[in-house]
């Protein structure tokens, strides 16, 4: 726990240094304090209610204490994860490996819920599990990739189906109580909230996701030069005029991979595993259109819950190392490579941070023998 204590202390000193300060606490400044505020009309809001009421609940006086607040609730977080994963020691790597952007953001809580949803769910605690999960859910959408996986695994139990109405009620209940609560205190219908969340996915590839190293690689040779980038809905996206349509493919790769990575788990898996749920949130990533720096984050915490092997734990670091590389510390210097062509050397960390990734994804469907002609006998 020293070692914790002391990474937390790391990272807090560094993220009020001005270079890191600066770009780390933009979504802070400009997004979630002005919710808060409701400077921002929350129609605008690209964040799902739970966050939204997350943002609101802070005290808002003035920026100063806002962020000091919100600071504070992660250091707090950081420790109910080691105490959650019984990995004091892993965990205070992996923080030290991402960097201080776990302080401004809200990762820590979507993470902290949805892990207590896991744990719940190993100790059949089924409607404790859903709650987790519709909470989680409501904050940040991503975890409802999970609940297929759940269902899937009580419902092959003859027993478990009252336990799989339970999970289900559980979690359908949480959600609408969290939207119904956000829609009272916006003023906004449930329509409203639905069409606000799919404001952010109407854009074009995220430079930073593994869709955008692939088409910028692809670019390279049928269309060589600089390829600016656009700031839409506070994500860097490869603008499509330069990118000759490429992008219009990638629409679908996101339901096609979840897809495929559902149909084999469904032929393959028996019993719940946590890994199984490392590998979904996994191909999430490697599919989705859009990839910020902490969304690693999420590999990292989940893996917490797992006994994988030194080798793909020694990836998850060096893919926060990478991250931590491109954003906060070098993140203009990358925009500049794609409006310019400079810093190309950047790019390449990008694109290796990418490639490990996909290596990690690789390596958990062998290890947990999910691709029978790639897997280990």
């Amino acid at each position: 726990m020293k070692k914790l204590i002391l990474v937390v202390a790391i990272i807090v000193f560094l993220g009020f240094q001005h270079k890191w300060h600066f770009i780390l606490s933009g979504d802070l400044q400009n997004y979630y304090f002005p919710i808060a505020k409701r400077i921002w009309t929350t129609q605008t809001s690209i964040y799902p209610p739970g966050a939204n009421l997350f943002f609101m609940a802070l005290p808002s006086f003035s920026f100063e204490i806002y962020q000091l607040f919100f600071v504070a609730i992660n250091i707090l977080l950081i420790f109910v994860m080691a105490k959650l994963s019984k990995k004091p020691g892993l965990l205070a790597l992996f923080i030290l490996g991402a960097g201080s952007i776990l302080l401004f953001r809200f990762d820590l809580l979507v993470m902290a819920l949805l892990v207590s949803s896991l744990i719940s769910f190993q100790k059949s605690r089924l409607g404790l599990s859903g709650f987790f999960l519709g909470v989680a859910t409501a904050t940040k959408l991503f975890p409802v990739i999970l609940l297929p996986y759940f269902l899937w695994c009580l419902f092959k139990k003859k027993d478990k189906i009252g336990e799989f109405w339970k999970l289900l009620g559980s979690f359908i209940s949480t959600l609408i109580v969290v939207f119904w609560l956000f829609s009272a205190v916006a003023g906004q219908s449930f329509g409203e909230v639905l069409t606000n969340l799919t404001t952010v996915l109407k854009v074009s590839v995220h430079m930073e996701s593994v869709m955008g190293t692939i088409l910028t690689l692809i670019t390279a040779v049928t269309n060589p030069g600089p390829h600016g980038v656009d700031f839409v809905n506070a994500i860097w996206a490869l603008d499509p005029l330069y990118y000759l349509g490429h992008d219009r493919i990638f629409g679908y790769l996101g339901t096609l991979g979840i897809g495929l990575t559902y149909l084999i788990i469904l032929w393959k898996v028996r019993d719940f595993k946590i890994t199984t749920c490392l590998i979904l949130i996994l191909v999430l990533i490697l599919t989705s259109r859009i990839f910020s720096p902490q969304y690693v984050i999420w590999v990292a915490l989940l893996s917490l819950l797992t006994d994988l092997k030194l080798l793909d734990k020694t990836l998850i670091f060096l893919t926060l190392v990478c991250t931590q590389i491109i954003y906060p510390l070098n993140y203009g210097e990358l925009i500049d490579f794609f409006n310019e062509g400079k810093n190309v050397w950047l790019f390449g960390i990008l694109a290796t941070r990418n490639l490990l990734l996909v290596i990690l994804f690789v390596r958990l469907l062998i290890n947990e023998k999910l691709v029978p002609f790639l897997s280990k006998k």
